[in-house]
């Protein structure tokens, strides 16, 4: 008679497999077993954790905002176009701070509220204005691949229509826009998100 694998001595085998697997991503980065021990006792560092296994939050960007003028930042961009709107007098400055940066992509037709729910299940918050051009500074090459949008900071034109900032480009050029969006950003957008 064949003997039945016991499922739980299987669970075993896989979360000792997950944890070795861990620990030596840990030691790889010159950690040790008390790098492993806070596990135990950091509640915070386990919902980290947990965060990061539980929502694909896709590629990581790391982002030094500097605390300059949206009118510098623009020229710092160095883009080939730049629309004018997209100045000190529409939008406001961050402070100084580091973050990092997801490229949401969500690859279907959706509305401005439904993007911004998203996010929020996501635990992000949209990208600011300065947070958008700092981050078209420090990675140039993405936007040539795909427009990336950022819904932090918005301007409304004398219509009341809403404008979000916007990286686009081709492979001969970097643009920096506003896209005026009323029926919904269709499949191919990447939206700049930051943790909250």
């Amino acid at each position: 008679m064949a003997r039945q694998k016991s499922e739980f001595v299987s669970a075993l085998g896989t979360t000792f497999e997950m944890i070795k697997l861990i620990a030596e991503e840990v030691y790889s980065l010159g950690g040790n077993d008390n790098n492993m021990r806070t596990i135990l006792k950091d509640h915070k560092l386990r919902q980290q954790i947990a965060k990061l296994l539980v929502t694909n939050l896709g590629e990581v960007y790391p982002l030094d905002v500097f605390g300059h003028s949206i009118d510098e930042l623009v020229k710092q961009g160095n883009y080939n176009w730049a629309d004018d709107s997209i100045n000190d007098r529409n939008f406001k400055a961050d402070e100084m701070h580091q973050t990092e940066v997801f490229l949401k992509h969500f690859g279907q037709n959706m509305s401005t509220e439904t993007v911004l729910k998203a996010l929020d299940a996501d635990g992000l918050r949209p990208a600011t204005m300065s947070e958008l051009l700092e981050f078209g500074s420090r990675y140039p090459e993405l936007q040539r691949q795909f427009a990336i949008v950022a819904l932090g900071s918005l301007w409304r034109d004398a219509t009341g229509i809403r404008y979000d900032g916007c990286l686009y480009g081709s492979a001969d050029e970097r643009e920096l826009g506003l896209r005026g969006v009323v029926n919904g950003w269709n499949g191919d957008y990447r939206f700049a998100a930051v943790r909250k």
